[in-house]
């Protein structure tokens, strides 16, 4: 199971790769590519990564990494894109807020 998750997570990442830097190269998001990482999305980013740890502590790992995979093995690019750009347009609101002078 373990090659197949690697698979499945690298052919993952290079879709959502490919997906974003399309996006990214666009001009609705090319000012993203100049800007430092938001401190607010570190953060949140931090406290999810720590979140999502916790909650999956005590799952079985068999069964939830084989329905994962499945999930992932036959995601959907268009939603996943639809994804990908509401999560860039947030990003974009926090770095526009910051640049304006909001949160820090």
């Amino acid at each position: 199971m373990k090659s197949d998750f690697d698979q499945v997570i690298a052919d993952y990442r290079a879709t959502v790769g490919r997906i974003a830097n399309r996006l990214l190269a666009t001009s609705d998001f090319e000012l993203l590519n100049h800007e430092p990482a938001s401190r607010v999305l570190v953060d949140w980013y931090h406290e999810e990564k720590k979140s999502l740890k916790e909650k999956f502590k005590n799952v079985d790992s068999e069964p939830a990494c084989r329905a994962f995979l499945r999930n992932l093995r036959f995601v959907d690019e268009k939603a996943l894109e639809a994804a990908i750009t509401k999560t860039l347009t947030g990003t974009k609101t926090i770095v526009m807020g910051e640049k304006a002078g909001g949160a820090k």
